[in-house]
């Protein structure tokens, strides 16, 4: 039961944190005046405490790397899903657990070694 509780758990945060991130997609690469003010501000702020030339930088870049870095996040934290649709469809055999990909773990199962870990379908 502890176990399906906290798979439960992981995808709801799973999924609350792609919508965050997926919606916010387009206000950061489209050039938003909303979001060319946010990075606009911060970038301004880097400019006096850290270096001009990273606050200029991130005032142009910071909304496509922090846009491009969420959706590789995203894509990181749905992968269990379409690992599990290549399971199903045969074209792996041993997919990797949510486990491992999400950062909730069982410690018992995580840190001891009587589970083998299967490598391309080696024990």
């Amino acid at each position: 039961m502890k176990k399906h509780i906290t798979t439960v758990i992981s995808w709801v945060i799973v999924l609350w944190i792609c919508k965050v991130f997926l919606f916010s997609l387009p206000y950061k690469f489209s050039g938003h005046p909303d979001t060319q003010h946010i990075f606009g501000t911060i970038g301004l702020w880097m400019q006096d405490v850290l270096s001009p030339g990273i606050g200029d930088w991130f005032i142009q870049y910071g909304a496509y790397t922090v846009g491009s870095v969420e959706l590789i996040a995203s894509a990181i934290l749905l992968s269990p899903l379409l690992f599990a649709l290549f399971a199903k469809l045969g074209f792996i055999q041993f997919p990797p657990q949510r486990e491992l990909l999400h950062s909730i773990y069982d410690r018992s199962s995580l840190l001891s070694f009587s589970h083998p870990v299967r490598y391309r379908g080696v024990a």
